[in-house]
């Protein structure tokens, strides 16, 4: 083999990352996701966030877990850079108390020729990630790796973790999956200081109240940092519809102004997914001759049950048929009214209750 043919042969590194590049798919011009997890409206309503401050509503099943991932991926994240500084920089990097200079902040001199490259993690603040289930972690972690391939997982935060290693983590910056219990026993103690805290990532915002873990956190935030973010998201709309005023609670409870709503009918959600509507196959299997006695005698209970409800005088008569009785959403519609019923209309709710 020549000189010049042994020179151009490519590193065994250079042959692993191209090796790894082909393993990817393949992204043509019909694909509407070539990102493979944010679609366009999924891009509209991180932008949304960044932009301010709010509580974002998604229809249930548009992706809130690919939103999420959106988020983390545009936060801070924890990074490690290399500076060249002095000699005098160096040692006073290596005792602070030797000098009124800031680590990180020394300038060089002209005149000084003796330089160390040292390597200085950089802080950009830590974000607080609650309220996120199991489930969803799992899926975020699938999700940030297609979105972000160079961003690491956020480190979770339990009880298996000491208090130097949290102090270590909160230090160190970036997103973090923690618990309320710590968020608020290590913000308390001191241990994470509101002025380290860059934002609070509020995920199921639905179940945040005024007495929520959640919801503690965030006070805890704002009485030292009022310049950091509060960003809440989730896909339950029915659930704060649920109750008087749940939607306001929860905004109250967060500390947040904007409330931004995404339901399929808005025009980028429809926009995006009319271009690929599903084909939908509809199968139907016949009731047999009992099964269909068994429904009827069902349904006439529950028709009686029905006009007892509604001799309440105080009772939405309109939200109380047999149609809006079969679904499971029907259950919701009676906790909504069962404080204002009758004592004696009161036994008919188990029975109505899907």
């Amino acid at each position: 083999m020549a000189d010049g043919d042994r020179r151009r042969s490519p590193s065994p590194l250079a042959v692993a990352d191209v090796a790894l590049a082909d393993t990817g798919p393949t992204i043509t011009g019909d694909d509407p996701n070539p990102g493979g997890v944010m679609l366009s409206f999924h891009e509209q309503i991180v932008d949304e966030l960044l932009e301010r401050d709010g509580l974002s509503v998604l229809a249930e099943g548009l992706g809130l877990c690919e939103v999420l991932a959106g988020l983390i991926a545009s936060v801070p994240q924890p990074r490690r850079e290399t500076q060249t500084v002095t000699r005098d920089a160096f040692s006073n990097l290596l005792l602070p108390g030797t000098s009124s200079g800031k680590p990180g902040h020394t300038k060089t001199s002209s005149s000084t020729r003796n330089e160390t490259e040292i390597e200085i993690e950089t802080e950009h603040g830590v974000t607080l990630v609650l309220g996120a289930s199991d489930a969803q972690k799992r899926a975020l972690r699938v999700h940030l790796s297609k979105l972000a391939p160079l961003v690491n997982f956020p480190p979770e935060i339990t009880a298996d973790i000491t208090g130097t290693e949290r102090h270590l983590l909160y230090r160190r910056g970036g997103p973090l999956f923690v618990t309320t219990r710590i968020a608020v026993v290590d913000i308390l103690g001191d241990r994470l200081l509101p002025k380290e805290i860059a934002g609070v990532v509020v995920c199921n915002a639905h179940r945040v109240t005024d007495f929520s873990g959640e919801a503690f956190v965030v006070r805890l935030f704002r009485t030292g940092n009022r310049v950091g973010f509060v960003r809440g998201i989730t896909d339950r709309p029915g659930d704060l519809s649920r109750g008087f005023n749940g939607t306001e609670r929860a905004m109250k409870s967060l500390m947040v102004r904007s409330l931004n709503l995404w339901p399929r009918f808005h025009l980028g959600v429809r926009g995006c997914l009319d271009k690929h509507a599903p084909e939908v196959v509809e199968l139907r299997q016949p009731l047999t001759p009992k099964v269909r006695a068994i429904q009827d005698a069902i349904v006439e209970v529950m028709h009686a049950c029905m006009n007892e409800l509604k001799k309440s005088k105080h009772v939405d008569v309109s939200e109380l048929t047999l149609d809006k009785g079969l679904h499971a959403s029907f259950d919701k519609t009676l906790q909504r009214q069962e404080s204002i019923l009758f004592p004696k209309s009161q036994h008919c709710l188990p029975i109505v209750r899907p």
